[in-house]
Order: structure tokens, then C-alpha cells, then sequence
């Protein structure tokens, strides 16, 4: 998408600059006056009149990164990312625009990489951000919206131990996802609505009743004393337990 916006800016560009040559011609009949389709800054200039005879760097900023052998099998175009910058900008989101195929210098004895270019999806104001700066880069590979998730040590090759309402472990089987910083996707299997037992594990048998932790700080005579429970004999299993 971005990049069908800029090729149509541009088309539109050179429409403008034939429209004011054709204007020249009829106003002075021998003047031409050539006008860039790019909107830039004028970087290089040709002494000799060679190609190139002027370098235009644009105005538009974009990320540029390079992409080791093992990442370029994984990233690909139109990926989200996040721009790192160190000023107030913070991170800015972006989106892999351009991946070149073809490696960057590529010698038999080296690793190839190869170069990438982040585009950003929205408009940089100010001069926070200059041309040159050093930003790192964040590529979203894979993501799972609204995912349910659970910490990596609550489970165990794929199995969680749930905690019933009735006051039992359940032993269930879990389909997993997407992993990142300690915390894995659950894709079958558990709901958010699920609470889970995890240490001591070993501990663990299916349809086995489960007694929580006493919180002495939290407790009062008035949550010990509810209708119609026989409170009296659960404190003391629970106590008989510790």
C-alpha cells in the first residue's frame, strides 16, 4: 500500500513538471524550465557532467538494517516493526518495505547480509530525527492477538494442571503458540477464565483435591466463619497440610 502511494506520487510529480513545461513553451516559446519529479535536497552535484549529473536525497525518512543469512529466511515484506530511536520520538512503527535478494558485498569467505528498508507509518515532525541517526529494529515475525497465555513454568510438556471449581486438579492437554519472554501461547486447550496449579509439580495427581495457601495477613474471623460451611474442619486439613 505504501509503496503503490509513492509510485502514484511520483507519477502525479511528473504530470505537474510536463504541465509547467508546456506553459514555459507557450508563454516564451524557447525556454524550458526541467523540474525534478522528487521532492529532495540537492547532495551531489557532477563537475564532469557525468552520470549521474545530480543526487536528490529525499526528504522522507526511512530505516535502513541489514539482515543476516538466518533472519532473511524469516522476515519478509510488509511485516510490522518498530523503529528504536534514543530521542523523545521513542519507538515509531514501521513497516518492511523494501528486502534486497541479493547480498550486500558478498564474499565466498563471509556471511552474507542483505539490506532492508523500513518505511514509517506515520509522518515524522520536527527535527528529532535526522538522516545518519543509529536506531535499532524491532520486526514483529509473528504475532496472535487477544492470545491466551501462561507463564513457560506453569507448563509441563504440554500439560497444565487446572483447578476446578469443585476443589480438584484436572490434568489437561494443551496445544501451544507463539513464545516470547517467558510467557507462551495456549492455542487449545485453556480459557482465561482457567487458574492453574504449578508448584510444586511433582505433587500433582489428576482429580486429587488441591488446598491453597493460608493468608494470614488477609484472613479475618469474618471469611472464616461463613454460612453453612463447616469451616472448622477445612482449617484444620488445610493446617494439617502445611
Amino acid at each position: 500500500m505504501l509503496q503503490k502511494e509513492s509510485e502514484l506520487a511520483e507519477k502525479e510529480a511528473q504530470i505537474d513538471s510536463l504541465e509547467n513545461q508546456l506553459d514555459d513553451l507557450e508563454s516564451t516559446g524557447d525556454t524550458i524550465t526541467v523540474e525534478s519529479p522528487a521532492d529532495g535536497i540537492v547532495s551531489q552535484l557532477s563537475a564532469s557532467l557525468d552520470d549521474p549529473l545530480m543526487t536528490i536525497s529525499s526528504r522522507e525518512l526511512h530505516a535502513y538494517g541489514e539482515l543476516t543469512e538466518e533472519q532473511r529466511q524469516f522476515v519478509e515484506e510488509e511485516m510490522s516493526a518498530d523503529v528504536m530511536t534514543e530521542t523523545p520520538l521513542g519507538d515509531i512503527p514501521g513497516t518492511v518495505t523494501d528486502i534486497s535478494d541479493v547480498p550486500e558485498d558478498g564474499k565466498l569467505e563471509d556471511k552474507s547480509v542483505y539490506p532492508l528498508e523500513i518505511t514509517f507509518n506515520e509522518e515524522i515532525e520536527g527535527d528529532m530525527l535526522k538522516p545518519g541517526y543509529h536506531v535499532g529494529l524491532d520486526i514483529t515475525l509473528k504475532e496472535s492477538l487477544e492470545a491466551v497465555v501462561l507463564k513457560d513454568d506453569h507448563i509441563f510438556d504440554n500439560i497444565i494442571w487446572k483447578m476446578t471449581a469443585e476443589g480438584t486438579l484436572k490434568k489437561s492437554v494443551v496445544t501451544t503458540g507463539i513464545e516470547q519472554h517467558g510467557w507462551i501461547e495456549v492455542v487449545e486447550g485453556a480459557t482465561t477464565e482457567d487458574r492453574v496449579a504449578y508448584d510444586p509439580e511433582k505433587r500433582f495427581r489428576d482429580e486429587t483435591t488441591f488446598i491453597t495457601a493460608l493468608d494470614l495477613p488477609a484472613l479475618t474471623w469474618y471469611v472464616m466463619n461463613p454460612k453453612e460451611v463447616e469451616w472448622e474442619r477445612y482449617l484444620l486439613m488445610g493446617l494439617g497440610v502445611r
